[in-house]
């Protein structure tokens, strides 16, 4: 899950490359790509990598 400024998670469009948040896509009607609107988005994930000392 990645955070924008606002706090909130984006998803980005597999075609054209643009992110959007989840408060934008809840003014949509379908979940698709404002910009282009192609139906395949995916979560961005956080750079930050969680380790786990093994005992």
């Amino acid at each position: 899950m990645a955070h924008s400024g606002s706090g909130g998670i984006e998803y980005e469009c597999i075609r054209c490359g643009s992110r959007i948040s989840v408060e934008d896509l809840a003014y949509a009607p379908d979940l698709k790509c404002p910009h282009c609107g192609y139906k395949v988005l995916r979560k961005i994930r956080q750079s930050i990598v969680k380790r786990v000392k093994a005992r």
